[in-house]
């Protein structure tokens, strides 16, 4: 029997923000907005817009989409094309979400490059990063006065080494990108001080990231990184290595952001993986992680990966009908637990069972997953509340989708299937 012992009176920290995710609606009229807003995502990143035709496919959000031809005049607005970057900006707002702005380009898995190709001038490439941002926070061109706040350079910069043929993500070599990291965080930091620059959206080489760290003299307000797993405690695990190499070189106060992450138990089986992340085993793997990583303590942010409508990496919508999965559930769950605002107690006795509580002013609610790898058995699950009032309890499973199961007691026990959720309030 599996225990989860909660003193919903006893406050260990903040929930921190678990469940913002990559990209999202692409227009109100559109079934997976409001189910979106529902979500009260409070981040959206919006790397690999431009590989989907919703959103403006190849004509959005990418530097290169912006500003098409890089010999003309960056000071000169005629040379830029917002058009549809303002769309997708807008409609991420009007969710209730804040925008993380990627700066660089959507990955490239053609043979020819376009975005990913390294910028022939680094200090010119900043300027036009620095004239996006007057667009979407000063008005500049037409534009906005939207505050965005975080803004990445460039993303996975390490996927491919420095002598590989096809090199998706950056064309560059380690140390252009340490290089470029350098000319443009200095001259966005300058320009905009009171904004988040950050980067480098690490794809998970701990050898590149700590060399990028020791290197590293310039300005530096978020560390951004991916990990794609199949075990949460693999995922705590990762983000510990992360923060312990930010801490061993003097950035230990800087946020950490987790801005991609999903189910892959191996590269080489995408049928295994998609398949996994559309149904209940890929919601609990979901639950799951962000209540281990909550629990660690580790990490200031995570961005799952992917909202965005036309993907199968998406386990929160259909693609077809953009109704919700079971994946939107776990992320739903997560919410309210974000809404609570206090992380509290909860101690589970067994590995399988991950659990995360909050409280805020007399309410209270906890998150229990049930995640297993192979199927393992059903198990009984003994839930130690610590009060006396009865908790209303929700079960997310292959048959519910977080449906109202009854009350919970102090001390009751609940049978739990396999990769299932129970969600607990008051």
């Amino acid at each position: 029997m599996g225990r989860i012992n909660i003193d919903f009176n006893k406050i260990t920290g903040k929930m921190k923000i678990m469940h913002a995710a990559n990209n999202g609606p692409a227009r109100k009229n559109n079934d997976h907005f409001e189910n979106f807003s529902k979500l009260k995502i409070p981040y959206v990143r919006n790397h690999d817009a431009s590989l989907s035709e919703p959103y403006g496919c190849q004509h959005v959000v990418d530097i290169h989409c912006i500003f098409p031809d890089f010999s003309k005049n960056e000071y000169d607005e005629k040379n830029y094309d917002f058009k549809l970057t303002d769309e997708y900006t807008k409609t991420i707002l009007d969710t209730g979400s804040k925008v993380f702005y990627r700066l660089g380009s959507s990955i490239e898995h053609w043979e020819k490059k376009y975005g990913t190709v390294m910028p022939s001038d680094f200090s010119k490439w900043a300027r036009i990063c620095e004239h996006i941002i007057m667009h979407y926070n000063e008005g500049w061109a037409d534009g906005f006065n939207y505050n965005i706040e975080y803004w990445e350079i460039w993303n996975e910069a390490d996927l491919n080494a420095d002598d590989a043929e096809d090199k998706l993500t950056w064309g560059g070599t380690k140390k252009d990108y340490f290089e470029f990291y350098d000319t443009v965080s200095k001259h966005l930091k300058s320009r905009f001080p009171n904004l988040k620059i950050g980067g480098p959206a690490s794809c998970g080489n701990t050898k590149w990231m700590e060399e990028f760290i020791a290197q590293l003299n310039a300005p530096l307000d978020f560390f951004s990184f991916h990990m794609y797993a199949y075990k949460p405690q693999f995922m705590a695990e990762y983000a510990t290595t992360v923060k312990n190499i930010l801490i061993k070189y003097g950035y230990g106060d800087v946020e950490t952001i987790l801005d991609e992450w999903n189910y892959v138990r191996d590269w080489n089986n995408r049928l295994e993986y998609i398949k996994t992340i559309h149904g209940m085993k890929g919601a609990a793997y979901i639950a799951a992680t962000m209540c281990a990583i909550q629990n660690c303590g580790m990490t200031d942010m995570m961005m799952y990966y992917d909202a965005r409508q036309v993907t199968a990496w998406n386990g929160l919508f259909d693609f077809y009908t953009k109704e919700p999965l079971k994946g939107y559930y776990s992320m739903l769950m997560f919410s309210k637990l974000y809404d609570l605002k206090n992380q509290t107690v909860c101690v589970s006795d067994d590995r399988d069972i991950i659990a995360t509580s909050a409280a805020d002013n007399g309410k209270y609610a906890a998150m229990i997953t049930y995640y297993s790898l192979d199927e393992g058995p059903e198990k009984d699950v003994k839930i130690n509340t610590g009060i006396e009032e009865a908790l209303s309890y929700f079960i997310l499973d292959e048959n519910n989708d977080m449906t109202q199961a009854g009350k919970i007691n102090n001390g009751d026990t609940i049978k739990m299937k396999p990769n299932s959720v129970i969600f607990i309030e008051n």
